[in-house]
């Protein structure tokens, strides 16, 4: 049967949300998972989140080299330790961090940049009196300032969880998040964490979720002949998608979307058959009604998200 028949796009969200925890405890003696991330998962009351345990590394805010051993080495497929193989797998796109020294920001910020549909929240010890969330790229909150007690950054990352889109209408391959990290830490009110900063996060990961239902629901073309009928077809998909969306409330209601499926064949001296090549472009802007109004234009094949323009 072909992949075809088998998967239709689909509301797939932003990725699970994963917590590092230092245990220290589990650090004692020969053969220990000291250097062991990926080690659990859990839905902890019915939340889709990832439990991560690192031991070994001492207490209070981790410093550089502690942080290094977290992120692990990036050797390419197969080759990837510690946080590096748990972004590389594609399932999780929020990771909350232990709280850490300003020392190691140099350090996130080179993560995000290499894996920009990821998330990273963490608490900085900084030492400075004024207390508020930072965002030097747009997949790194830093909540720098205040007491540093470990909880700031999964409080984050529950009203987030809280405030996520959940489809009614449209196609979905998740379950509607449970208690868990909501009722953890969801609900809990804190001074750092300002509306429009919420809100521009929320809007952050809605884009998330829509590029990764783009890229999930166009992937069987892959295995498919190319032709102009499979084109044709992938648009249909696509468009169905979109449109169940606009009527979710998530896109505008008024031309929500603009979609362009090219399929597109070229020839180069000395080859017997032509190179065949799938393009598609999905220009698009989140509902009004989420806070933010910003346009961009989706590659689903691409590992970026091109931002055409922005609108208050």
């Amino acid at each position: 049967m072909p992949s075809s028949e088998i998967f239709s796009p689909g509301w797939v969200g932003c990725g699970k949300t994963a917590l590092v925890v230092v245990d220290d405890s589990l650090g004692q003696g020969e053969g220990s998972p000291a250097d062991s991330v990926v080690r659990e998962f859990t839905g902890n009351g019915g939340a889709d989140y990832l439990l991560e345990i690192v031991s070994g590394l001492g207490e209070g805010a981790l410093e550089l080299e502690a942080m290094d051993r977290i992120m692990g080495e990036d050797g390419g497929p197969g080759e990837r330790t510690g946080l590096y193989k748990l972004a590389g797998s594609g399932e999780a796109g929020t990771l909350v961090l232990p709280p850490a020294s300003s020392a190691v920001i140099p350090l996130l910020e080179r993560f995000a940049l290499r894996h920009p549909q990821v998330l990273l929240c963490c608490e900085i010890s900084s030492g400075r009196e004024d207390a508020g969330l930072l965002r030097p790229l747009p997949n790194l909150a830093l909540l720098s300032g205040g007491p540093v007690d470990g909880l700031g950054a999964a409080a984050l990352a529950g009203q987030l969880c809280a405030i996520d889109f959940f489809p009614l209408r449209t196609p979905t391959s998740i379950e509607r998040p449970g208690l868990g990290l909501r009722a953890a830490a969801g609900t809990q009110e804190n001074r750092l964490f300002s509306r429009s900063a919420l809100r521009s996060l929320a809007s952050w990961r809605r884009w998330q979720g829509l590029y990764r239902s783009l890229d999930d629901g166009s992937r069987w073309a892959v295995f498919e002949l190319a032709s102009r009928s499979m084109a044709r077809r992938l648009e249909r998909e696509l468009r169905s998608f979109l449109h169940s969306l606009v009527i979710d409330g998530f896109l505008p209601f008024r031309n929500g979307f603009e979609l362009e499926v090219r399929w597109q064949g070229s020839q180069l001296p000395g080859q017997d058959a032509p190179e065949r090549r799938l393009s598609i472009e999905v220009r698009t802007s989140l509902d009004p009604g989420a806070g933010v109004s910003v346009e961009r234009v989706i590659h689903p094949s691409r590992s970026t998200i091109e931002v055409e323009g922005t609108a208050a």
